[in-house]
């Protein structure tokens, strides 16, 4: 399941940023993709996985230690989600709508990670992945 190999890191796939900010911007953003994915996923969900990572690296650069992760979560799921819905395959996507609904970060919050999310996390502008 694509939200397992995502959130949290568990399988190798993972987003963090630097410390070090100049400004409130992260001077430095990593992204990490399990082995196993880059060499067996097929191209559909290696985007949809490679397209979420990058959404964090995004967000963390662009707003360093301020950033929220529930709303780099949501515009994250929702552009996996898309990818899967785009060539039709509707059950992976729905997968993922159910998975970004179940988890909650802290787990005691009532904040999902499915949902509207303020506009200057928009990737549009950013990450063009067709």
């Amino acid at each position: 399941m694509i939200g397992e190999l995502i959130i949290m890191g568990r399988l190798g796939n993972d987003t963090k940023s630097n410390e070090n900010t100049l400004f409130g911007v992260a001077s430095q953003s990593s992204m990490h993709i399990s082995p196993s994915i880059a060499l067996t996923a097929d191209v559909v969900r290696f985007r949809a996985i490679v397209g979420h990572e990058i959404i964090h690296t995004i967000h963390f650069y662009r707003f360093g230690a301020s950033a929220s992760r529930t709303a780099s979560e949501r515009v994250a799921y929702q552009f996996s989600f898309q990818t899967f819905k785009n060539v039709g395959r509707i059950n992976e996507a729905m997968r993922i709508k159910r998975t970004a609904m179940n988890l909650r970060e802290p787990s005691w919050s009532f904040l999902n990670f499915w949902g509207r999310y303020p506009s200057r996390y928009s990737i549009s502008n950013y990450l063009f992945l067709r």
